[in-house]
């Protein structure tokens, strides 16, 4: 059975060449440097980049998830569950963030500085606003806001615990 070099990650195939007995597989060999060539010639930017979870955790209906896309890239996802009169709703925020963008809004958590984080244009916008600390309590007030142009919006707020303001405190030494 060949092996499928194009699964292979890059490290991988830089791993398998220095293993490999060339006498013994000649065109495994040669499909090999072909693949490791092929993958050097992509762009830096354009080469895929293994996305990394940097925080999962769920806690009070709250769930917060950070994924590292980019160096430079992460995606913030932040679901809520609540009782609506008689009936438990869900709903999802997602929002991508420079590095700084997001040790910004983890800074601002901590501070409780009012503030609001996220993108708004003409067509659509995706807030999160983090209302002024007014009590030593180990949680922030925080409402969540999206806005479709002509569709209407949806505004949520919710209150994240001290434990996922532990976790989220975590990702600026990262």
């Amino acid at each position: 059975m060949e092996p499928k070099y194009e699964n292979y990650s890059f490290e991988e195939l830089l791993d398998v060449r220095k293993h490999i007995d060339k006498d013994a597989f000649p065109e495994r060999s040669e499909k090999l440097e072909i693949e490791i060539k092929l993958r050097q010639s992509i762009p830096k930017r354009i080469s895929t980049v293994d996305t990394v979870t940097i925080i999962d955790i769920e806690d009070t209906g709250v769930h917060l998830k950070i994924i590292k896309k980019t160096e430079d890239c992460f995606l913030f996802q932040l679901s809520i569950t609540y009782n609506f009169i008689i009936s438990y709703q869900k709903t999802w925020y997602e929002m991508e963030f420079s590095k700084l963008a997001l040790l910004t809004l983890i800074n601002d958590l901590r501070e409780g500085n009012q503030s609001w984080h996220g993108n708004s244009n003409i067509w659509s916008a995706n807030k999160i606003f983090i209302k002024k600390l007014n009590h030593p309590f180990h949680f922030r007030d925080v409402r969540l806001y999206r806005r479709w142009f002509i569709l209407g919006f949806n505004i949520v707020p919710t209150s994240l615990s001290g434990n996922l303001l532990g976790v989220l405190y975590r990702v600026e030494s990262e």
